[in-house]
């Protein structure tokens, strides 16, 4: 349902994959299992041309980020994959940013990366081993909107956390 051509089928795929990701709890399912599923999303996004999946696409992998990232970048074993699907993830939005400023896919990718960003780099998002990786993560994604001149929204909390994290 997620890659079919219409709309309204796209939407209520990915909203039902959203439904299922949100109320399953990260520690209930492998680790493994979760990067395949994140390498899944991440290397096989709707085409550029069917614009209301991408959006749909990069909605659920903003839920993902803000979800996994917190547990999962906790274990400095499970970094190499998180950066990997990181990188996949700012080719997905650095693709959605040159469909052209004046689309729904340019404008929902920008509300989308910037709150993403502004979220993991917020204090408390996560406070364990992760934190410093969160930080290259939101990092990662903003340059993406730097890019394009799209970071006004993000931009102030990303400075704060790079004041924060070369404070210690």
């Amino acid at each position: 349902a997620c890659l079919a051509t219409d709309g309204a089928t796209v939407k209520k795929g990915f909203e039902s994959l959203q439904g299922l990701v949100l109320s399953t709890k990260v520690e209930s399912i492998p680790v493994a299992n979760w990067f395949t599923f994140l390498d899944l999303v991440a290397t096989n996004p709707p085409g550029i041309t069917s614009q209301e999946a991408r959006v749909y696409s990069l909605s659920l992998i903003g839920r993902l980020f803000l979800t996994l990232m917190p547990e999962l970048s906790n274990q400095k074993d499970n970094w190499s994959q998180l950066e990997d699907w990181t990188i996949s993830v700012a080719s997905i939005v650095s693709d959605n940013l040159q469909a052209g400023r004046a689309t729904p896919l340019f404008e929902t990718t920008v509300q989308t990366v910037t709150n993403i960003v502004n979220v993991m780099s917020m204090s408390g998002f996560n406070e364990g081993e992760g934190v410093n990786f969160c930080a290259w993560v939101g990092e990662t994604l903003l340059f993406e909107l730097e890019k394009v001149g799209a970071c006004g929204g993000a931009t102030s909390m990303i400075a704060a956390t790079r004041g924060n994290n070369n404070s210690k």
